[in-house]
């Protein structure tokens, strides 16, 4: 399955994709990072947004595409359409990200990376709210998962 992955609001799916996947789409995503305003010392990095973007594509995705409609029932094969920030970094990830996903689902993924248009993070940072918020400091956090890291100790 193709799937056009956005972080900007469109109505169709694109010309040569089965799906589209809207991050700013609480109907696709079921999550906005964005509405959870805090502020911490230090901003997110694009590259960290791009993955954090990235992680939840693949997320939604495995979640969305159905074993029954693969060839044997089982493996799906999903294609992704990525907006990221930095093109050329992402393209020299593409294979370890590939290899990564494969092993640890046992799906065929495959990505193709295009540059982003519309940056949430800057609206949001420059947002009055944003702005009057006290800054908050954490020295620890908790990944996303979708359970691969359960699937893995089994």
């Amino acid at each position: 399955m193709r799937i056009y992955c956005t972080n900007e609001s469109i109505d169709n799916i694109p010309e040569g994709f089965d799906e589209k996947l809207d991050i700013t789409n609480k109907k696709d995503i079921g999550f906005n990072f964005w509405d959870n305003y805090i502020k911490l010392e230090k901003e997110f990095s694009k590259s960290a947004i791009d993955l954090l973007y990235l992680s939840i594509f693949v997320f939604v995705a495995d979640r969305i595409v159905k074993r029954d409609t693969q060839n044997d029932g089982w493996t799906r094969t999903i294609k992704l359409n990525v907006p990221v920030s930095d093109i050329d970094f992402w393209n020299s990830q593409k294979i370890l990200v590939t290899d990564m996903l494969n092993f640890l689902s046992g799906y065929n993924w495959t990505f193709e990376f295009r540059p982003k248009t519309v940056y949430q993070e800057q609206i949001y940072y420059s947002s009055k709210k944003y702005q009057e918020l006290d800054k908050r400091s954490y020295d620890k956090i908790c990944m996303f998962s979708g359970g691969l890291d359960s699937f893995i100790g089994e």
